[in-house]
């Protein structure tokens, strides 16, 4: 997870990092995040709010397939206008490209998606349970 890929100095996992600069708010305070060698290679870490999420599916379903257990990963959807559609700059993703998303990762062979995160308003939305655990 993000937390621990910290401590040890590097990213978290194959994904690409949520931004390359946020605040992170802990139990003790609010924490600076950045990647590794943010100063160095500041345009080289693509930003995971801004990016297809379907370009995310296609590079863990090509690695799921030398690995046995299934790559838990995120993905991030923008539903900010502008953000995934440059020619229409009021067009914002919808539920159905979510789930065309979803269902391009189930065909391509991905085996889990552990968090679905949205940012709505230039703003991080993370869901409050699990949805397979709801009641």
């Amino acid at each position: 997870n993000t937390s621990s890929s910290l401590v040890q100095g590097c990213t978290a996992s194959v994904l690409p990092t949520y931004s390359r600069f946020y605040y992170d708010k802990w139990a003790k305070g609010v924490v600076p995040i950045a990647p590794p060698f943010i100063r160095d290679f500041f345009w080289f870490y693509t930003e995971s709010k801004t990016m297809d999420q379907n370009i995310v599916v296609d590079a863990v379903a090509t690695i799921q397939q030398w690995i046995d257990t299934g790559i838990s990963m995120e993905l991030l959807f923008n539903l900010n206008a502008g953000v995934y559609f440059p020619d229409e700059p009021g067009r914002s993703l919808t539920a159905k490209d979510i789930f065309e998303t979803l269902v391009h990762a189930w065909e391509s062979g991905c085996k889990a998606i552990y968090y679905i995160r949205t940012v709505q308003k230039d703003d991080y939305k993370e869901s409050d349970g699990c949805s397979s655990c709801a009641n």
